[in-house]
């Protein structure tokens, strides 16, 4: 484990005085001091000292490109990841201890002429960074003295017949006879740099011509014997793989030169994805494997630790498995569950069920009896039981409000709801029949709902003209009536 270093501690007094009283920025007391800017703000806002915020002016922005030299400097002197530390770390050059401070640093920069664009130079390269030993020079004096040279290659400078300069400085010059890119081009080839910069632009008789790198060849096809083919797929019955590592080629050329002579062999089996709900079906058997032997499984507790299993015939062939499946019925959204959950899984215990029947078996089974029971029908029941039986027409709560109101058991539970909500039945007699407002509302004879049905009743229509008057017609119907 990597253990973070310990921070030095802030000096909130000499932070304080260097903000305060020299007007310095955060920024500026952190280079001083060796901290971050935000550490050093919450530092002097726990001793109750008020923070300036420093906007960014032509100063500031000054003082960031001056820090980018002066960072510069010192990382080709100290840091030996540094690209340029090779030509000056490695070479003894150093810093002055008073530059090592950026604020004098910055002092002797704008006291000698520093303009953006210009870069650091030394007069004397062995003497180090001083104040007497370096002065601001443009960038093609430091071509000119070999200082971007180095690691860069020659895209920066090019050292010929005595004198440093940068390719676009020699393409301009008299002796060069090709332009900037073909003369870093020459030098990447490997020609010396002043036959690069000499030699003519194109080849005569008599000129030695510029080397250029051979084209690779394109390899020779690979010619198959395909009666070497024939007889170790065909006759050999080898496997096409085999086939392709002993003529070492690829398995792809062998397998469509079989297709396309009509040699290919039909697959034995399909796979597992190949199969009707292929997918479905060989996660539901991992799915049962795993509940029986895998105890990671969240129902391995109540199926494999009770000595649960999987019948042989099931246990490591799944094509049996899904044989089985699609011949009792099995579609998309069904689960595989057990009649008895007592013994194992095989075809004659399991069988496909909604999800919601599988909710409804997890549920617990409650062992007390119910509070009391209704009978009917011939059975004794709770009011739940009745709820779930399918001659029962009304709801759980409907039936115990029937049977509250006081409606007889079997009335209760086989008398269809009328109004959605538990009451008597409005019952009508017209044609000759009898029925209840739900059933007439059904009938094609009518023109309107039951609602609409039941409140003709009640302001006295027929029940002829109640069922056969359409919409918006009563009132026409009652005045023909009278």
């Amino acid at each position: 484990m990597k253990v973070p270093r310990p921070k030095p501690p802030i000096d909130v007094e000499e932070a304080r005085r260097l903000h305060l009283a020299e007007g310095l920025s955060l920024v500026e007391i952190g280079r001083r001091l060796g901290s971050r800017p935000p550490s050093i703000a919450r530092a002097l806002r726990r001793t109750g000292t008020r923070v300036r915020r420093q906007r960014a002016t032509v100063a500031t922005e000054r003082d960031r490109r001056l820090h980018i030299t002066w960072r510069s400097m010192i990382g080709r002197c100290t840091r030996p990841t540094d690209p340029l530390y090779e030509r000056y770390g490695a070479r003894g050059v150093r810093v002055c201890q008073e530059w090592l401070d950026f604020a004098r640093f910055r002092e002797w920069a704008l006291c000698t002429g520093w303009k953006p664009g210009l870069s650091l130079g030394l007069d004397v390269p062995g003497l180090g960074y001083h104040p007497l030993n370096c002065s601001w020079i443009t960038r093609s004096q430091n071509i000119e003295r070999g200082i971007l040279d180095g690691p860069r290659g020659s895209k920066w400078g090019i050292t010929a017949f005595g004198e440093t300069k940068s390719a676009n400085a020699w393409a301009e010059d008299p002796r060069c006879t090709v332009g900037t890119q073909g003369l870093l081009e020459r030098l990447a080839r490997g020609l010396s740099p002043e036959r690069a910069i000499t030699m003519p632009r194109f080849s005569q008789r008599g000129l030695v011509t510029v080397p250029r790198p051979r084209r690779r060849r394109r390899a020779k096809p690979t010619v198959i014997d395909w009666d070497l083919v024939r007889r170790r797929y065909v006759e050999e019955h080898r496997d096409i793989a085999e086939v392709a590592r002993l003529l070492g080629v690829s398995y792809h050329t062998i397998h469509h030169g079989v297709r396309d002579r009509g040699w290919l062999r039909p697959r034995k089996s399909a796979t597992w994805m190949q199969l009707l709900h292929g997918r479905a079906l060989r996660k539901a058997w991992q799915s049962m494997r795993e509940r029986c032997r895998s105890p990671a499984h969240p129902d391995y507790p109540k199926v494999g630790a009770r000595g649960i299993r999987v019948v042989p015939a099931w246990e490591d062939d799944f094509e049996a498995f899904h044989a089985w499946a699609l011949r009792s019925g099995y579609r998309r959204g069904l689960c595989l569950v057990r009649r008895d959950r007592g013994r194992d899984y095989g075809p004659g215990n399991c069988i496909w069920v909604p999800k919601g029947e599988v909710a409804r078996r997890a549920k617990r089974r409650v062992s007390r009896k119910p509070r009391w029971t209704v009978a009917a029908l011939g059975e004794i029941k709770g009011p739940a039981a009745w709820a779930r039986d399918r001659r029962c027409a009304v709801s759980m709560t409907g039936l115990i409000l029937r049977l509250r109101k006081g409606w007889g058991p079997e009335e209760a539970i086989t008398t269809p709801s009328n109004t959605g909500r538990p009451g008597p039945v409005v019952w009508v007699t017209a044609f000759g029949e009898t029925k209840g407002a739900e059933d007439w509302a059904r009938d094609p004879r009518c023109r309107v709902r039951a609602t609409s049905l039941r409140e003709r009743l009640r302001r006295g229509m027929a029940a002829e003209v109640a069922i056969t008057a359409p919409p918006f017609e009563a009132s026409r119907a009652r005045a023909r009536r009278t």
